[in-house]
C-alpha cells in the first residue's frame, strides 16, 4: 500500500489551523485555532489520517500547537486522536507557550478524558 500524498492546509486565523502531514519528511502537525466550521478541513484531515493508518510509518510523532478551539474543533481533535492512538509507536506532542498554562491544562484534561498519554513540550 502506498503512502498518502502530503496534506497541507494553509492557516486561516480564527478559522482553519495550519495542517502539515508529510510521511516522507516525517512531519505531522496542526497549529492554530481549530474552529472546524470548515468541512474541508475536517474531512481532509480525518480522511488523510484514516488512509495513513492503513500503512503508517514505523513511528509517528504528531504535534499539536493549538490556540482557540470551538466545540466542533474539540470534536475534530478527539476524532484525530482516536485514529492516531491506533498507530504503532505513536507520540502525541502537546506544545504550549510557557505563559499559556491553560493550554497545557487543557491538553492534560484531554489526555485524561481519552485515556492516552501526551508528551508536553513547553516552547
Amino acid at each position: 500500500m502506498t503512502m498518502p500524498e502530503p496534506l497541507y492546509l494553509k492557516e486561516i486565523p480564527e478559522y482553519i489551523p495550519k495542517v502539515v502531514f508529510n510521511t516522507d519528511e516525517g512531519i505531522f502537525e496542526m497549529r492554530g485555532d481549530v474552529v472546524a466550521a470548515s468541512h474541508q478541513c475536517y474531512d481532509a484531515t480525518l480522511g488523510w489520517l484514516k488512509t495513513y493508518a492503513e500503512a503508517p510509518n514505523k513511528a509517528t510523532t504528531f504535534c499539536f500547537y493549538l490556540g482557540y478551539m470551538s466545540e466542533e474543533g474539540e470534536k475534530l481533535i478527539k476524532d484525530m486522536i482516536g485514529i492516531l492512538r491506533t498507530l504503532p509507536d505513536i507520540i502525541i506532542e502537546w506544545q504550549y507557550q510557557e505563559y499559556d498554562l491553560d493550554l497545557k491544562e487543557y491538553g492534560e484534561d484531554l489526555a485524561e478524558d481519552l485515556n492516552f498519554p501526551f508528551k508536553y513540550v513547553r516552547l
